[in-house]
Formats: C-alpha cells, structure tokens, sequence
C-alpha cells in the first residue's frame, strides 16, 4: 500500500512540474529577435514577429516569406532541465529548446529565451 502511494505521489509531481513549464511557455509572445546559425534576425526581418504556444500542443511562428511553414506542435520534453520541442517544417524554429522565462515585474512584461543548438529566440509576453 505504502508502494502505491508513493506512486501516485511521484506522478503527480512529475505532472505538476510538466504542467508548470506547459503553463509558462503557453501563450501569445512577440518575438523581439532570434539569432540564427550565429546570424541575428530582428523582429522586423519576419512578416508577422509573433510566436504562440497552444494548450492544445499546437505553436505558430514567426515567417519570413509565405512559403515557408508557420504552424507545428510543440510538447515538453524534460522538466528537470526546462526542455520544450517545437516540431515545424521550418528549419529555422524546429528543434529542442531550453526555456528560461523572466518573472514579471511591475512595468515590465514577461520575457522568454528558447535556447536550441542553431537557434536563440528572446520573446515578451502578450496574452497568456
């Protein structure tokens, strides 16, 4: 009995540190720039400089031409080590990221970084 309690403890603290992450990525963020392969891109270079996190699992980001793939999935990947994927025909945003998110503050809104290996993108918050 004590087993299965232990269980159901360590599973919902695995969800609930899944959900917390979940929660803070989700929403709707003004990407402010993204460095690319070492080469920076400012909001400016993207013809809407939006990205958005679903509750669904579903993500839209920001494209530079209207060819190129703006919607994928996105899903946590490692609480532990704040892991999200974004899965995109888009090479410039697919990938696995580190997430490090600002709290906020009075007069400043919640910023974001998503670190993956060729990509960096800095986001403020919009609507969560």
């Amino acid at each position: 009995m004590n087993r299965f309690l232990l269980l159901i403890m360590l599973v919902a603290l695995v969800y609930s540190c899944s959900s917390r992450l979940f929660e803070q990525v989700q929403g709707h963020w003004v990407v402010d720039k993204v460095v690319w392969k070492n080469q920076e891109y400012p909001n400016y270079s993207f013809l809407a400089n939006m990205i958005s996190f679903s509750t669904e699992g579903l993500c839209r980001v920001p494209i530079q031409n209207r060819r190129q793939a703006k919607q994928g999935k996105w899903s946590v990947v490692d609480t532990d080590k704040n892991l999200i994927s974004i899965d995109i025909a888009n090479e410039m945003f697919t990938g696995v990221y580190n997430v490090t998110v600002y709290p906020t503050h009075d007069t400043i809104p919640e910023k974001m970084i998503l670190q993956s290996e060729s990509t960096i993108i800095y986001c403020s918050l919009i609507l969560p």
